[in-house]
């Protein structure tokens, strides 16, 4: 593995959800080493093809790094970059191109695929990881998704989720809040949940209010529909946990992901709660809060070995 600068070209579409697992890719890659970081547009289809018909490394300027792409439209700018610098290439989620032409493919393991050859495996999508970490665990989170073609979705159960959940924590205060998908109903029939959980709209918070309270809370619970809500949370020191819905379909590949999380005990549910230390203020006693692996290092580190970067 080298040790120098590494060179990387991130090729953005400028989605904010893909932005996100590039940040996360590339923060892991700044802990381990030192980096040159610039972000491209995806380029006009005439460059790319111009690009492409030449040989590989015929570029002016050679030079040995990394380029990665998150989305559809970055994929030919992807292989243009790597032919043109002779760098190498990653690709974060599955391409539709054959996953073949890139070095190496990251894709969440609920996508179904197995690590080996250029393909790596996370265990859910890479998300950020925060800025500052100081759980309180008398604060808790509940962040509700709403219908997704993965999950039916109950007002009713989820409301008495809440509920539950609240009872077995009674020195938890809770803030939930909804989400853009999150049914109308279920905020009109909100009366029924107990004190301590707050309901916030969603649509009255700072579009920051997320970000900073995340790292704040000491448990996160999150609807099972809501995998980049999950991904976030598991990279804070909180105890996490699943408000559990009806699956839509016989094969549910979100539910494949959460299932191995659940039988590690990282990810707890009401029917495999975590464990909970008397002391309120202490951090509960399972390795589910404040003691999980961060992936997106994992992820990292498996990268630049694969690539010998």
């Amino acid at each position: 593995m080298q040790q120098g600068h590494l060179k990387i070209w991130q090729v953005s579409d400028g989605k904010p959800g893909h932005a996100k697992q590039a940040t996360a890719l590339i923060e892991a890659l700044a802990g381990l080493r030192k980096i040159q970081h610039a972000v491209l547009p995806p380029w006009p289809l005439t460059k790319v093809l111009t690009t492409l018909l030449r040989p590989r490394g015929s570029g002016s300027q050679q030079q040995s790094g990394l380029v990665i792409g998150v989305g559809h439209g970055t994929h030919p700018t992807v292989l243009a970059l790597q032919r043109q610098l002779g760098a190498r290439s990653a690709i974060i989620m599955n391409p539709s191109l054959p996953a073949r032409l890139f070095d190496v493919v990251i894709t969440p393991f609920h996508d179904g695929f197995q690590p080996g050859g250029n393909r790596l495996v996370t265990p859910l999508s890479l998300a950020p990881v925060p800025k500052f970490s100081n759980p309180d665990y008398r604060r808790g989170l509940i962040l509700l998704g709403g219908k997704s073609r993965h999950f039916e979705w109950d007002n009713e159960d989820v409301l008495q989720q809440m509920s539950t959940l609240a009872e077995r924590y009674p020195a938890v205060q809770w803030q939930a809040t909804t989400s853009r998908r999150t049914p109308a109903a279920l905020v009109a029939a909100a009366d029924v949940l107990p004190a301590s959980i707050k309901l916030l709209d969603w649509t009255a918070l700072p579009s920051d209010w997320l970000q900073h309270s995340l790292p704040e809370a000491g448990h996160i619970w999150i609807t099972e529909d809501s995998a980049s809500m999950l991904a976030e949370a598991m990279n804070t020191q909180a105890c996490v946990g699943l408000i559990k819905l009806t699956d839509t379909q016989k094969k549910n590949k979100l539910r494949r992901g959460t299932g191995a999380l659940e039988a590690k005990g990282q990810l707890a549910t009401l029917e495999r709660p975590y464990a909970m230390s008397e002391d309120v203020e202490a951090v509960p006693a399972d390795r589910a809060c404040g003691q999980r692996e961060n992936p997106n290092i994992v992820c990292a580190q498996s990268l630049l070995a694969m690539l010998d970067l």
